[in-house]
């Protein structure tokens, strides 16, 4: 595990979204504005979209790449408001140490503590938080860094094994999981 930001040189992103293509709807919207956006166009945000408004998809070792040069991201997915749902993307964007927006619709902060993400309401609480963190660097850091080790312990493919083998068996839990109070017969 690799814990200090330090080695890592963000300074090419300040913010960064990547999904695909999808027929034009409430995320699409807010990108779309958040390009847009005059605040973070005068504090000097520097925001890449990949994927959609006509930027190419991308994939593989480039995606790695612009992962390692990006600061902050956001994690929407096509539909925010399926409870605790998102795409492989949050952990891509937290296992990096990056700083991670997450609409609070999802109820994901059920399970990733404010200390290790950064939860927003609407719109202008996104950009107020956006412009906060890019303005307080050593605050970002914080949370991403915090982000980064504790998704990689609580999100480790051997501790999601292990509960996926404790509950097929349906033997008792053998620790307390952030999510075992959501599972459903």
């Amino acid at each position: 595990l690799v814990t200090a930001l330090q080695s890592v040189d963000r300074d090419d992103i300040d913010l960064l979204f990547c999904g695909t293509p999808s027929s034009f709807g409430p995320r699409d919207a807010m990108l779309e504005r958040l390009a847009a956006e005059e605040h973070l166009k005068q504090a000097g945000v520097r925001f890449e979209i990949r994927g959609l408004q006509g930027r190419p998809e991308i994939y593989g070792a480039a995606y790695d790449k612009l992962l390692s040069q990006s600061k902050m991201a956001l994690n929407l997915s096509k539909d925010n408001d399926a409870p605790l749902y998102s795409s492989d993307r949050i952990s891509q964007l937290i296992g990096n140490g990056i700083l991670t927006f997450i609409p609070m619709s999802t109820g994901l902060e059920e399970i990733i503590p404010r200390t290790e993400a950064v939860f927003f309401s609407d719109y202008d609480d996104l950009v107020e938080k956006i412009l906060f963190f890019h303005a307080h660097e050593r605050e970002r850091e914080k949370i991403a860094g915090a982000g980064r080790i504790s998704a990689q312990k609580r999100f480790s493919s051997e501790r999601i094994a292990k509960f996926m083998v404790e509950f097929t068996l349906g033997g008792p839990l053998s620790e307390a999981y952030e999510w075992d109070r959501h599972i459903f017969p």
